[in-house]
C-alpha cells in the first residue's frame, strides 16, 4: 500500500494524528482481509486473517488512549 509519510500530516495535532493513524490501521486492515479472500493456500489465508485481526485490535486498543491521562511529561515535544 502507497501512504504519504506520517510527517506530512500538518499541523501536528494529536487528534489529526489520530485519525490519520485510525485510517491506517483500517485501511490495512481491509488488505490484509482481501488478500485472505483471494488465497488458495490455508495456511497464508489463516496468516493473512490473523494480521487482520492484529490490526483491528490495534485499532480498539488506539481509540482507548486520552490524552487527558496522558503524564504532563510526555504531552510535551
Amino acid at each position: 500500500m502507497r501512504r504519504d509519510p506520517l510527517q506530512s500530516v500538518r499541523p501536528w495535532d494529536v487528534q489529526r494524528v489520530r485519525r490519520q493513524v485510525a485510517l491506517m490501521e483500517l485501511e490495512t486492515q481491509r488488505f490484509y482481509t482481501r488478500a485472505a479472500t483471494l488465497t488458495t493456500d490455508a495456511e497464508t489465508r489463516q496468516l493473512l486473517g490473523d494480521l487482520a485481526e492484529a490490526e483491528r485490535r490495534h485499532e480498539v486498543l488506539s481509540s482507548q488512549f486520552d490524552p487527558a491521562h496522558q503524564p504532563a511529561g510526555e504531552k510535551t515535544g
